[in-house]
């Protein structure tokens, strides 16, 4: 890059951004430590493709809208409060906003060219959606205010590498769990978080448990024995029973699996982890001495590969049941803390093996199986004759044959359950791996997945139209039923208009017979209490109260044609008898005129 294409203006107390006769041809930036509150006059720098603006007083960051071909903008420690004006800006790979005032990340989907994004210490209380930054590998959001990690496997891209979450809110370990889907995580920061104030455990294994391929948690390397303690959380111990809201359970657990020992203090576990991984060690260079020199060795087998091979775990029990010995003669290489600097991981790896297991020697036939009861020390000399009683006690091959064929069959009876759990564990190991490690396997799942969409997608649209089909059918079939029923009840109503206009006449001439017949009546039961009591007295009292019974024919006979009793409803008994009464008496009065 030449000078003509730099242009610093840096440290020199600039509140606005001079013009240039060369802007067209300037492709860096540099304004930092200055008192700029706004980037006036960038937009004629239209080959800009790194912008420098840190040290500022700048509240809003709009003004870069127009650099179309910047690839790096630096705006760190100014006044920003939102992220604004990426929009247009689709190369930019690098993006460094730390030290602003800044709420929610934002306005970030059209720059899926991302590699690094810094936004530390800010205000940022929770992690939004970022999956569509397919190229992101670098995020450091410590010391911010993020209370929890809530579908961050879903929100964060699974090509992430690197994740700084310190210093910040989380008061519950288990939101670790949230981050299990990113496959190529290798370094995260956890430590200043309120879930870690005052731990008495070692909470990187649990870290591991969760994400297998972090090789550095809070800069300093995972090495072997945390490898091991995650491994064994995650296949025989807790490590992934526990979820959020548990924290408090969760702490109780790892001090009691996972507690913090000093160099004086390790514990018998490690120890023994310490004493499988020199063994392993042994092994492989052992493998390595044997092998032919035009055979390369095919790669260093996985841990958890290495780890469980039966024999090594079986001699590993017995060394260290035999006494302590064993333990003291470890190098100091292999006790040291358990937080190793990446600059030591290597050194980790090229300690020396065991003194006690630097060479093994092969077994000779003439030696008898330790399972045989012990023989003399004497042992006969070629050449030298022995009583005749003493023959059938001298070793011979076939003896010997003998023992070692019973000594192999019982240690393979005893071996074979710790091969079985061994394959057991191991095919479970490679399994997790294949479905969470393998690109291939998992866009082949995901391609599954969406065949299946496909397919559930084309059968609910079948049964939908086979619905709308059906609707349809019942709707013509309802409007059909609707005209019947109008057409029926204007029959109906017709036919009630015609009854009511016939029965008016009719009404009225039975409402005068029935006051005939009243009168006739009045006249008869005057007769008859005169008859039986002559006091006129009574007979008004009797006059009177049969008056007050009677209807007159003006108010009944207009009545008769506007209260008529609804066909539905039923008749009472009483009623029933009435109407019969009041039939009969037309017929007999007519009979009788």
């Amino acid at each position: 890059m030449t000078d003509i294409s730099l242009l610093d203006l840096s440290s020199q107390e600039l509140r606005k951004l001079p013009k240039n006769e060369n802007s067209h041809i300037i492709k860096v930036l540099d304004v930092k430590k200055n008192c700029l509150q706004k980037l006036e006059n960038v937009e004629y720098f239209t080959e800009l493709n790194e912008l420098i603006a840190s040290h500022n007083q700048m509240m809003r960051m709009y003004t870069v809208a127009k650099l179309t071909k910047l690839v790096k903008l630096d705006l760190s420690n100014n006044h920003l409060m939102s992220i604004e004006g990426l929009r247009d800006l689709v190369n930019l790979t690098w993006l460094n906003l730390s030290n602003n005032k800044i709420k929610i990340i934002e306005h970030l989907s059209t720059n899926v060219n991302l590699v690094h994004i810094d936004l530390s210490f800010n205000s940022i209380s929770y992690i939004t959606n970022l999956s569509h930054l397919l190229k992101l590998e670098k995020l450091f959001l410590h010391s911010n205010h993020i209370c929890h990690l809530t579908n961050c496997q879903h929100f964060l891209p699974v090509n992430l590498l690197t994740l700084t979450l310190a210093n910040n809110n989380l008061n519950d370990l288990n939101e670790i769990s949230q981050l299990c889907r990113l496959g190529s995580l290798r370094e995260i920061t956890l430590n200043g978080n309120s879930c870690l104030e005052g731990y008495t455990f070692n909470y990187r294994p649990f870290v591991v448990n969760w994400c297998p391929s972090v090789k550095i948690v809070d800069g300093y390397a995972v090495d072997d024995i945390e490898n091991l303690k995650a491994e064994w959380l995650y296949s025989q111990g807790q490590g992934r029973k526990f979820h959020t809201g548990q924290h408090a359970a969760l702490v109780r657990y790892l001090t009691e699996t996972c507690p913090l020992t000093s160099h004086a203090l390790e514990t018998e576990q490690e120890r023994k982890l310490r004493l499988v991984l020199s063994k392993a060690q042994q092994y492989r260079e052992q493998l390595h001495r044997t092998s032919t020199p035009n055979i390369k060795e095919s790669g260093q087998e996985s841990l958890m590969t290495r780890s469980l091979d039966p024999s090594i775990l079986k001699s590993t029990t017995q060394r260290l049941s035999t006494g302590s010995e064993s333990c003291q003669g470890t190098p100091n290489s292999m006790s040291r803390s358990v937080h190793l600097p990446v600059t030591e991981v290597n050194s980790f790896v090229q300690s020396p093996p065991l003194p006690a297991a630097s060479t093994m020697l092969p077994i000779l036939d003439s030696l008898p199986s330790p399972l045989t009861p012990s023989v003399p020390k004497s042992r006969p000399i070629i050449g030298v004759q022995t009583p005749a009683g003493e023959e059938s006690r001298a070793p011979t091959m076939e003896k010997l044959q003998m023992i070692k064929n019973k000594a192999s069959q019982m240690n393979g009876i005893e071996n074979k359950d710790l091969h079985q759990s061994a394959i057991v564990i191991q095919k479970a190991w490679r399994g997790y791996q294949t479905r969470n490690l393998n690109k291939t396997v998992s866009k082949l799942y995901q391609h599954i997945q969406m065949l299946r969409f496909n397919q559930y997608i084309k059968q609910m649209s079948k049964d939908l139209v086979d619905t709308k089909s059906t609707l349809e059918k019942e709707h013509k079939l309802v409007v059909l039923q609707m005209q019947a029923i109008n057409e029926l009840w204007k029959k109906v109503n017709s036919m009630d208009n015609k009854l009511s206009s016939d029965n008016g006449d009719s009404n009225c001439v039975l409402c005068s017979t029935l006051d005939s017949k009243v009168q006739k009546l009045q006249d008869s039961m005057n007769r008859v209490l005169r008859c039986v009591n002559p006091s006129a007295q009574s007979v008004a009292e009797t006059q009177t109260d049969i008056t007050a019974v009677q209807t007159p024919v003006e108010e009944s006979c207009p009545n008769a044609n506007t209260i008529t009793r609804p066909n539905f409803l039923p008749l009472s008994k009483s009623c029933t008898n009435q109407v019969v009464e009041t039939t009969i008496a037309p017929t007999a009065m007519s009979s009788d005129i």
